[in-house]
This record gives C-alpha cells, sequence and structure tokens, in this order.
C-alpha cells in the first residue's frame, strides 16, 4: 500500500485488526522488512503498521538530501491522522525521535 505524505509516497504494509494499533518505523540503514517478523507476530492480535520511511526502501526518494531525522519524513500527528488515535510506536535508534514528536 502507499499513501502521500508531504508530497511524497510513502509505502507500507498494514494488516491485522484491533487498537490501539502498532507502529513499526525502521531506523536509518534499514526497511520495513526488518520487522518482519515481529509484525507477523503482533497482527495476530492488532493492527499492525510497517512503513519505509522517505527515501529507504520502495518509498519516493527525496530529490535533494535524505532527512536527517524522521520527524522530516512523518509526524506523530500525521500518523494518528491516518493510523489510529495514539498508535503505538515501535522504532529503532535513529527513528525512536519520531515518537517524542
Amino acid at each position: 500500500m502507499a499513501m502521500t505524505m508531504q508530497g511524497k509516497r510513502l509505502v507500507f504494509e498494514d494488516r491485522g485488526v484491533g487498537e490501539p494499533a502498532f507502529v513499526f518505523v525502521h531506523g536509518w540503514t534499514c526497511v520495513r522488512s526488518c520487522f518482519a517478523p515481529q509484525a507477523e507476530h503482533f497482527a495476530q492480535r492488532r493492527r499492525v503498521v510497517s512503513v519505509d520511511l522517505r527515501g529507504r526502501g520502495e518509498s519516493d526518494k527525496p530529490a535533494g538530501s535524505y532527512p536527517s531525522r524522521p520527524t522530516q519524513t512523518m509526524s506523530r500527528t500525521s500518523l494518528e491522522s491516518w493510523v489510529s488515535a495514539r498508535p503505538l510506536l515501535l522504532a529503532t535508534a535513529w527513528a525512536a525521535s519520531l515518537s517524542c514528536s
């Protein structure tokens, strides 16, 4: 699946049902598939969304330099608008700053 956020196409997988949704956000050098085993497990009981951040995996690449922070790719507010209110963010390293935005 794909959606447009801040003018760029972001590719994601959306599976399972149940709230709060789990949103897996990968780190700097990863893609959404790095969470495949966890997403498969949790999708048995919850909605699980795994996203390729801008410039990673199948998502659109930036015209210039790559974003240095995940909050330049998406914000928690924009996530809540299309996933659910108060999603549970599961992020690695660099992407953890998204949970604080």
